[in-house]
């Protein structure tokens, strides 16, 4: 559930705004905002942070703006806004291509554009994503603890999982035999959209993750999720679900062994 810079861009605090370089780099998530004025920002920034500033410590030196970008760049900033026409007219060309060659996002603001409702604005979605993936795993959380305490099997769990994630589940022996598959019901799909946000995504995303059993892969478990990329709360569900599936395996083995144990005696009885 990243907060990209491509999301924030659509946001009224930057509607106005422009991307003049690094357009390949806009997926960059934002996790902190910042106002650079002083020319040594470089050793007090921090990764995944939009630094906003109006040009100023490089009104007279084009050079030393050019040498931002490349330091910049390999900061692993998710990109840097400048307010134009106040004290830079223009950016250099050379700053633009280099900013270009590392994808490193170069947004033009407008004079009018207000740092303070900048930063309250990302800050507010970055705070408000934060609580929404909390909220999620905790929902993972309780729904896979309360399948172990009712006993859950193979097929509740693959439903539990298509509803939590909105995907499409298979849990596969190492047979290649489908032990449950699972679609998600559609009126969840609603309740999704409400957690994650309707950002118009339409890649679906896959994840496969090994169910072990005494350090042996017994089967696997695939999701196929509809209408979005994978994000790390579904990574937390299929891990969540893997362990279900692995304590049923154990469960189903303890009692094969019990029904054959019983099976042994009354061999010998009879």
């Amino acid at each position: 559930m990243a907060f990209t810079l491509s999301e924030a861009l659509t946001m009224e605090c930057l509607k106005n705004a422009r991307v003049i370089a690094g357009k390949q780099g806009l997926y960059r998530e934002i996790r902190f905002v910042n106002v650079m004025e002083v020319p040594d920002i470089v050793d007090w920034v921090s990764e995944d942070e939009f630094l906003l500033t109006t040009g100023y410590p490089f009104k007279d030196s084009s050079t030393s703006f050019v040498d931002l970008i490349k330091k910049l760049s390999g900061k692993k900033l998710t990109g840097l806004a400048v307010k134009t026409r106040r004290f830079l007219e223009g950016l250099p060309e050379e700053a633009i291509n280099i900013a270009n060659k590392f994808n490193f996002p170069i947004i033009e603001l407008p004079p009018d554009a207000h740092f303070d409702k900048i930063i309250r604005d990302l800050l507010a979605e970055v705070i408000n994503r934060d609580y929404l993936i909390i909220k999620r795993t905790e929902q993972i959380h309780q729904t896979f603890t309360s399948l172990v305490l009712s006993g859950g099997e193979f097929q509740e769990v693959a439903f539990a999982l298509a509803n939590l994630c909105y995907a499409r589940v298979q849990i596969i022996n190492v047979f290649d035999e489908v032990l449950a598959e699972a679609e998600p019901q559609k009126e969840r799909n609603k309740n999704l959209e409400n957690i994650l946000g309707n950002r118009g995504e339409t890649e679906n995303g896959f994840i496969q993750r090994p169910v072990f059993l005494n350090n042996e892969i017994f089967a696997n478990i695939t999701m196929n999720i509809l209408g979005r990329s994978v994000e790390s709360e579904d990574i937390v569900a299929i891990e969540r679900a893997a362990t279900i599936v692995a304590l049923v395996l154990l469960k189903k083995q303890a009692a094969a062994e019990v029904e054959k144990n019983i099976v042994m005696i009354f061999s010998m009885i009879l």
